[in-house]
């Protein structure tokens, strides 16, 4: 149906850009404010999705980087979970087709663009952390997870330095704030009606609990 429809199609689209499911749906919760509230919850369900995905591709290339990235997440993870739950269960479903559906995220120019932005965060990754140490990093983190989280886990999980994992792990945790903070702007922007009172809250909640853990945690 239309309404947990949208959450299933969120969660799916986060698995490849989390941003592109936040856009498209912003933009149809202008064209239709009926479905707002079934659209955020595809939108925190994609941004929920984030959290596994990142922990997964980093596992894959660096299980140091892995294991030491895991505790910065779990808790903005937990609240994403709980929100969808909680959105998925208060709609019925509906029982029909949507009538239209944003674009897919999975698409080739998207992979192209991915291919290049690996080999283009790697590379500045080594500059920045040559000629401006932690401090840099952390800078650049936040540059350039506000557009592409998946290039820099996987520039940092290149480090082939042990001391270097903890510096890698914080860096993504900066990078994945960095992407929230991006899609909360998108959804206070382009939102309009429930999607974006539902859906700032829900990233708010989950920005505030990954910023908090960065902080207190080692």
């Amino acid at each position: 149906g239309e309404e947990r429809g949208y959450a299933v199609i969120g969660a799916l689209g986060g698995v490849a850009s989390s941003t592109a499911v936040a856009w498209g749906f912003a933009r149809e919760s202008r064209r239709d404010q009926s479905l707002g509230a079934a659209y955020a919850v595809g939108v925190v369900a994609a941004c929920t999705v984030l959290f596994p995905r990142v922990v997964v591709v980093v596992s894959l290339l660096n299980p140091d980087v892995a294991l030491a990235v895991l505790p910065y997440l779990a808790a903005p993870f937990v609240a994403g979970a709980a929100f969808s739950m909680w959105g998925g269960r208060a709609h019925r479903t509906s029982g029909e087709p949507a009538e239209s559906m944003p674009r897919s995220p999975l698409r080739l120019g998207t992979a192209l663009q991915m291919a290049a932005a690996f080999q283009l965060v790697l590379l500045l990754m080594v500059i920045v952390r040559r000629h401006f140490g932690d401090a840099g990093v952390y800078t650049s983190a936040a540059l350039f997870g506000a557009t592409d989280v998946d290039a820099l886990s996987v520039a940092m999980t290149r480090t082939g330095d042990a001391a270097f994992v903890p510096v890698a792990a914080r860096a993504i945790g900066v990078g994945i704030a960095s992407n929230t903070l991006l899609k909360l702007g998108l959804t206070l922007v382009i939102g309009r009606g429930a999607f974006r009172r539902r859906t700032a809250f829900a990233l708010t909640v989950m920005l505030a609990t990954l910023v908090a853990s960065l902080l207190l945690l080692p």
